[in-house]
């Protein structure tokens, strides 16, 4: 007698994600050392000591191999050397557009204002066009960034700093010596008004030169103020803070109290509920930056910088061939998970893990798709075993989805086989004999056929239930003298694998009677 243990797997597999859940996927993989603030859509990066720009999409328009990248203005990048000598302008493709002339900036106001860019040359002020080529000579010793139309400047020096505010064209409109104060510095104007600092304090003025009665803060400015290099100026008072622009922002006093002249944006952080997952590990609220509500700069554990964008649907889905397995008890069934890519994007470094055990995918394009050989198993006595599935996907250490799933193993029909009579007597005239075969249901579930199979003939058992016995007869010819004979039996429930077993059959046919003479 054999018995044999069978079991089914039931599992029911779908998509990646629950409904309403959301999917993360890289847009910028996390290879670098900085990622600066978006602007116009365009970020500066840093890897490996170098800057180049990349996209909101998370393209790199132009790769790091630059010293300084400046953000982009009115359409363009500035690129620089370590020492502030202009290199190039690059526009958002990426596309370079070379300077005619050996040149340099002032990084405070490193970005086109109304079309032209402060540039030096020598010890020259001047301005070029987007075009790369020199818009207005380079022959003031001092000059600010164009802001409506206007841009302060210094013609010579040597003549008591005398600042005017000349158009685009670099014509004169008005001189601040007709005020008749010892100017320090001009700055841009912003709603018709520029601040003007002199020796013994600071005013307004209009864009037609005359001096604007307004109550300011008290602001002391120091006399280099007009060869300021830093990003602020520090009065006697306190910090004057100006912009790109070379307008003034706002005025902070040491005792605390802080005037503004351009208000602050009062545009709302971005915040986000999403957790994210990267190599593992929920991202702490530290390293996670939302620039919109569907892509973030992240900072991930190998302390580079990357950029994340968030889907509405997944970019995997799962599948399995067959939703019941079957495996012999205490045995391995086998099947396939299937990992198709459904998105529109090539992912890389796919890692796809599954109750602990990771499977890797070097790349997955757009529509394909990869296997992860499964094997279940039984391993207990219990009629129903449930199993947690887990799979999780990720993307360059990036989780990039999940899904949680339940296993039913059920027993099915397990068989034994008994032959009940070992001994067949035969009469001398019997052209054939029979062997019954009987098969037991050991199991508490019914089975509902039953192939039994002894030497090439089958017999068919129905609706066999749970600890019942059936009998089968075959029929084999008559042998023309005794011995013996091995039959060789197999059991079989639809869908599972064989039980087998032998039986050795004694064969008693009597001896014919002596001749007579």
């Amino acid at each position: 007698m054999i018995r044999n243990r069978l079991a089914t797997v039931v599992c029911m597999i779908g998509c990646c994600l629950s409904a309403g859940a959301q999917t993360f996927g890289w847009a910028l993989k996390p290879e670098y050392e900085s990622i600066a603030n978006y602007s116009e859509g365009i970020a500066a990066v840093m890897k490996n000591g170098k800057w180049g720009y990349v996209s909101d999409r998370g393209v790199e328009i132009l790769a790091p191999t630059y010293d300084v990248a400046y953000p982009f203005s009115e359409g363009l990048g500035v690129l620089t050397s370590s020492d502030r000598s202009l290199i190039a302008l690059v526009d958002k493709t990426g596309k370079l557009i070379p300077v005619h002339d050996k040149l340099q900036i002032d990084s405070r106001f490193a970005a086109f204002s109304e079309g032209l860019l402060l540039v030096s040359k020598g010890k020259k002020w001047g301005y070029i066009g987007k075009d790369g080529k020199q818009a207005i000579e380079c022959k003031y010793d001092a000059a600010q960034p164009f802001s409506e139309g206007l841009a302060a400047a210094v013609f010579d020096s040597r003549q008591c700093y005398c600042w005017y505010y000349m158009d685009e064209s670099g014509k004169a409109v008005f001189h601040l010596s007709d005020l008749k104060k010892d100017i320090y510095w001009a700055l841009g104007f912003y709603k018709g008004k520029a601040l003007v600092l002199h020796s013994k304090g600071a005013f307004f003025i209009d864009k037609s030169g005359q001096e604007l009665k307004e109550n300011l803060p008290s602001i002391t400015p120091p006399e280099e103020a007009a060869g300021y290099t830093k990003a602020t100026l520090t009065c006697k008072e306190g910090t004057l803070a100006f912009d790109a622009k070379c307008r003034a922002v706002s005025f902070s006093a040491t005792n605390g109290r802080k005037t503004e002249f351009i208000p602050t944006s009062t545009t709302p952080a971005v915040k986000s509920e999403y957790t994210v997952r990267i190599n593992g590990t929920v991202l702490a609220a530290e390293n996670i930056q939302w620039m919109t509500p569907s892509m973030a700069v992240v900072k991930a554990g190998n302390s580079k910088y990357g950029i994340i964008t968030v889907y509405d649907s997944p970019l995997l889905s799962f599948s399995l061939p067959y939703d019941t397995l079957t495996s012999v008890f205490g045995n391995p069934s086998q099947t396939n998970l299937s990992v198709r890519n459904i998105s529109t994007v090539a992912l890389e470094k796919v890692d796809i893990q599954v109750n602990g055990e990771t499977y890797q995918a070097a790349s997955m394009a757009p529509g394909s798709t990869v296997l992860c050989p499964l094997s279940f198993d039984k391993t207990t006595e219990n009629e129903t075993e449930t199993k947690a599935l887990s799979i999780t996907a990720w993307n360059d250490g990036l989780q990039i989805g999940d899904a949680k799933r339940t296993l039913w193993i059920q027993d099915i029909p397990s068989l034994s086989i008994n032959v009940p009579a070992n001994k067949v007597a035969i009469q001398l005239n019997q052209s054939a004999y029979s062997v019954s075969v009987q098969v037991k249901n050991r199991s508490a579930v019914a089975a509902g056929t039953i192939t039994v199979t002894v030497d090439r003939q089958t017999q068919t058992l129905y609706n066999l239930a749970g600890g019942e016995t059936g009998t089968v007869q075959f029929t084999f010819p008559s042998p023309k003298e005794s011995g013996t004979r091995t039959l060789y039996i197999s059991a079989k429930v639809q869908n599972t694998p064989p039980v087998t077993a032998s039986a050795r059959i004694t064969l008693d046919v009597p001896l014919p009677p002596p001749p007579t003479f």
